[in-house]
């Protein structure tokens, strides 16, 4: 049956961040906004197909020993200027392709590509600065790279700008005759690209079906086009199928085929895929609850190396809601989301260590979070350095700290009165 307005129930649960995520999916491989892909040669290109399963069989194996060969040439090409390696290398930092997971990283080499005209990177840059992902959330900077990634015609990038123009996000202005305008460019050329048979084409067009967005609302074609990326053995069309037969849209309400589908996405797509399938079983949702499985696939996800989900998966051990207190397991993922540098797990563990009277480690995690421009850390570090507690008494240094704080009030939520007593106290003068 065609879709009704009542059918938008779809939509209306998942923000705009969860499409983002789908979309993303499209644009992570050597193809600029769905392009026709040119013919693989490097070993970063082979690496990929069989990281993705781009007409091969997916092979974790083979694409670790490619991406490692990769990370090797495009080091020096990178660091010389080459723009395309500086995009690669931004994006093997990001994915964890044969090198540590480091965003940070991937930031610096997309912005030096970016910088240099690269619509690719422009466009990862402005998804990164839009989710979050690695930098701090800033529609400003969002904006301005995707509005460059948009001028060279990146399909991505108009279709995440249109939503802006359409939401009036931030420093965007709402105009949603704008948002019309690119988000109906992004759709031609997604439909060009899925009528070749582009997987990601065809994930990302589907999705675009489902809210109506660039092409009328039709639930069957959505279902048609997920069905045939399905097929390619595209794990976000896989699991977009299962939330199809969760919400009974374009097919009947069916849990067992739900499951399937989500279980064959999560055993072959990516560390997120396996995160929201583990809270799927958390919460029953589309699939039975199963608190034993979600374990299984938070472990299995924060495995992978994605620091993001190693901290989620590190609250979850100590808070005791979701699954069974456990100090150690707890410790062990807050740990590796730090050590690669995630500036919030710094932080974190720094706090511990503070809490628990270990000064050195507190002082070195607080400072390597603050370094990175955490504010909760500027201000526990700052109050360390005003009060001499761990260190050496260091007023300037504990001022300077806090005022780098305060200038982030946002990011100190509840924090902001204590740090402002705190600076009223000792930095007055």
């Amino acid at each position: 049956m065609k879709a009704t307005h009542k059918a938008m129930g779809f939509h209306k649960r998942r923000p705009l961040f969860w499409w983002v995520l789908c979309f993303s999916l499209c644009f992570q491989h050597h193809m600029s906004g769905c392009a026709t892909p040119k013919p693989v040669q490097t070993p970063y290109e082979r690496g990929l197909m069989y990281a993705e399963g781009m007409g091969v069989p997916r092979d974790n194996e083979k694409a670790s020993k490619l991406f490692a060969e990769a990370a090797q040439q495009l080091a020096q090409a990178a660091e010389e200027g080459e723009v395309e390696a500086q995009y690669q290398l931004g994006r093997m930092h990001d994915k964890a392709y044969g090198i540590p997971w480091e965003r940070r990283k991937a930031v610096e080499w997309f912005k030096k590509a970016a910088a240099q005209g690269h619509a690719r990177a422009q466009f990862h840059l402005g998804e990164m600065y839009y989710t979050g992902r690695g930098v701090s959330q800033e529609s400003r900077q969002a904006a301005y790279w995707l509005k460059k990634a948009a001028k060279q015609g990146h399909a991505g990038a108009q279709w995440l700008l249109g939503q802006m123009y359409a939401q009036g996000e931030g420093e965007v202005s709402k105009n949603p005759k704008k948002a019309v305008k690119l988000i109906g460019r992004a759709a031609q050329k997604f439909t060009k690209a899925a009528h070749r048979g582009e997987a990601e084409a065809q994930n990302a067009l589907g999705t675009m079906y489902l809210q109506g967005h660039g092409v009328p609302l039709d639930d069957e074609k959505a279902l048609e086009l997920f069905e045939k990326a399905a097929a390619q053995g595209h794990a976000e069309a896989q699991f977009n199928l299962g939330m199809l037969y969760v919400d009974g849209r374009a097919v009947p309400p069916d849990e067992t085929k739900a499951e399937e589908w989500f279980s064959k996405a999560a055993h072959q797509g990516s560390a997120d895929i396996k995160y929201r399938l583990a809270m799927k079983y958390f919460m029953g949702d589309g699939v039975p609850e199963d608190k034993k499985k979600a374990e299984e696939w938070l472990e299995k996800a924060a495995q992978q190396g994605d620091p993001d989900i190693q901290l989620k998966l590190s609250k979850m051990y100590f808070d005791g809601r979701f699954l069974e207190k456990n100090t150690y397991k707890a410790l062990k993922w807050l740990t590796k989301a730090a050590a690669q540098g995630h500036a919030e797990a710094q932080f974190y563990l720094g706090r511990l260590y503070a809490e628990g009277g270990e000064g050195p480690q507190a002082v070195e995690w607080l400072t390597k979070a603050a370094e990175r421009s955490h504010a909760q850390a500027q201000h526990k570090l700052g109050e360390l350095y005003l009060k001499g507690q761990h260190l050496p008494p260091n007023p300037q240094k504990g001022c300077e700290l806090l005022s780098a704080a305060l200038e982030q009030e946002e990011a100190l939520s509840y924090e902001k009165h204590e740090a402002t007593e705190l600076h009223e106290t000792f930095c007055a003068n």
